[in-house]
């Protein structure tokens, strides 16, 4: 017999996030917005310096702003050794302590590390579409307040 507490009604139950590709590309950049906002208020509360805050952006940004996890995951499992000594993965695993996020990743799944860890976050800091549609002015800056083609002759330049 299943306790009552193992049920969830209806509208309890957690809205799914879409896996069509141009939304999961907005998605991707709300956990960035997220990832970053995070580190930024456990440098504002004294968790992490500001040293510690910018190698671990260093680390898990690429070149576009977007979060590039593969690396760090492959450190935390000890798949790359080259990345033990390294101050950067250093700094990412602190900030997200700083920032209390926690995963644990397994190698007895088909599920690559990547989804895991997508997976742990996004439940544990409860990322939801509609908070992506709050914080999609301040992920876009001020160009939603501009016409499509003042915000393409703002890009151009």
């Amino acid at each position: 017999m299943l306790p009552k507490d193992g049920f969830l009604y209806p509208h309890e139950v957690p809205k799914k996030v879409s896996t069509e590709a141009h939304f999961q590309r907005t998605w991707a950049l709300y956990r960035a917005h997220v990832l970053k906002s995070k580190i930024e208020a456990a440098v504002q509360g004294g968790k992490l310096s500001s040293t510690d805050a910018s190698q671990a952006l260093h680390f898990l940004l690429d070149k576009k702003g977007r979060v590039n996890i593969t690396p760090f995951c492959l450190g935390f499992m000890e798949l790359r050794k080259d990345l033990k000594d390294c101050k950067y993965f250093k700094s990412a695993c602190a900030a997200l302590t700083a920032c209390d996020i926690s995963f644990g990743l397994s190698k007895l799944t088909a599920e690559p590390f990547e989804s895991q860890f997508w997976n742990q976050y996004d439940t544990q800091l409860a990322l939801t579409e509609d908070g992506l549609h709050e914080a999609l002015p301040s992920i876009l800056g001020h160009s939603h307040h501009l016409s499509h083609g003042e915000s393409s002759k703002q890009l151009a330049h």
